[in-house]
């Protein structure tokens, strides 16, 4: 039996391109809403999106750098004992993706950004304009 026939390591190495694939979808939803911001003449789909950068900082910055640390923690294990070896890159990517969540401001501090200025941030409309285009891309795949 080869190694990713292995029902745990196979397990493994989906939650590692589940989570990639996800990280980079959200920082590409960032970089376009930037790009909108940037971009845009439209006054009103501006300071939407500029208030929806503002909610989504601190989620991007949480949830990829927790995810990746958890993707090289992975991979660690697949490797087996040769991960934590200096022959193998997985054992610098472990040690980045763990400073990447303090080079963030710790992920603490941004869950508590989030919660204690984003969400009531313009009296919520913020975060409301956030929560209805997760419902309007809910609904368009949905069709």
């Amino acid at each position: 039996m080869t190694i990713i026939q292995h029902p745990d390591v196979k397990r493994q190495l989906l939650n590692m391109k589940v989570y990639t694939e996800g990280m980079r979808s959200l920082i590409y939803y960032y970089g376009k809403c930037s790009d909108i911001v940037h971009t845009t003449g439209d006054a009103k789909l501006k300071a939407d999106t500029a208030a929806l950068i503002e909610v989504l900082t601190p989620i991007v910055k949480g949830y990829v750098t927790d995810r990746a640390l958890e993707v090289c923690s992975h991979g660690v294990q697949v490797f087996g004992g040769y991960g934590y070896i200096c022959e193998y890159p997985v054992e610098q990517l472990m040690r980045d993706c763990r400073i990447f969540m303090i080079y963030e401001g710790t992920n603490g501090i941004q869950a508590m950004d989030l919660l204690g200025r984003k969400l009531s941030m313009n009296k919520g409309e913020s975060f409301a304009y956030f929560l209805n285009q997760m419902k309007t891309t809910i609904e368009a795949a949905k069709k």
